[in-house]
């Protein structure tokens, strides 16, 4: 470490070593960012996947507790009196 500190400290005497020293801190600070950025989307995206799993499970279980899977004339909504879909067979 102390190695490290000397080398630095030695070699800022020049305003191209300062300026390099700078540049890599700043492209380190970027890079430790850039990779919070995309495990936060990982994990976004993680949590997505389960819940369409959750959902697709709940939609197979209710569909399993309806009996038959086939879907009616009507549909899923309430019919109405105005509805262009006959449910009288």
């Amino acid at each position: 470490m102390a190695f490290l500190f000397f080398a630095i400290v030695n070699d800022l005497i020049f305003a191209y070593n300062i300026l390099m020293v700078l540049m890599w801190i700043l492209l380190l600070v970027g890079c430790a960012y850039s990779w919070l950025i995309i495990y936060s989307l990982y994990l976004e995206l993680a949590d997505l996947t389960k819940l369409e799993d959750l959902a697709h499970l709940r939609m197979g279980t209710m569909a399993s507790i309806h009996g038959s899977t086939n879907p009616s004339i009507a549909g899923s909504r309430p019919t109405t009196p105005y509805t262009t879909v006959s449910t009288i067979h």
